[in-house]
Order: C-alpha cells, then sequence, then structure tokens
C-alpha cells in the first residue's frame, strides 16, 4: 500500500498548524502556567523568563512549524513508498 505523498503532507501541516493556534491561544489566556508547564517539558525552570506571544511571532511560528512539518511528512511517505516498492517488487 502507497501513501499519497501530497496528502500526507498537507494533512501533517494542517495539524501542524491547528495545534499552534492552540497552543497560542493557551499562551495567550494563561502564560504562567504555560512557562511553567514548558520548564518541566524541558527539565528546566524558566520562571524568571516567562512566555510571551506577539502576533508577529504567533505568525512566524505558525509558518515554520506548518512548512517543516509538511516538508518532513512528505519526506517520510516518499521514503516509505520507496522502501515499499523494493520489498514488495
Amino acid at each position: 500500500m502507497n501513501i499519497n505523498a501530497n496528502k500526507f503532507a498537507l494533512a501533517a501541516a494542517l495539524a501542524a498548524g491547528i495545534a499552534w493556534v492552540v497552543c497560542g491561544i493557551i499562551v495567550f489566556l494563561a502564560p504562567a502556567f504555560m512557562t511553567d508547564m514548558t520548564g518541566h517539558m524541558i527539565h528546566m525552570d524558566i520562571s524568571d523568563l516567562g512566555l510571551m506571544m506577539s502576533m508577529q511571532g504567533m505568525l512566524l511560528g505558525f509558518i515554520g512549524w506548518v512548512v517543516l512539518a509538511g516538508l518532513f511528512a512528505w519526506l517520510l511517505s516518499t521514503l516509505y513508498n520507496l522502501i515499499n516498492a523494493r520489498s514488495s517488487g
């Protein structure tokens, strides 16, 4: 079974975009909580730094994550299809 690389890439890009927007909204609504949560995820105390989300940062991060997720998903599905074709042929 082959994976349609373009559709898979689009789905990954959309999922990353949705996750980025949801995360950005949570940072906007609860910055202290998200600062604490981010510190736990990276095993550091970043309480002195704090998180801030500007519209420019939100937009640039959104574009970056969507593009990178789409490219990674396309590469992943293309490699999968190549490996699958060689093992079944």
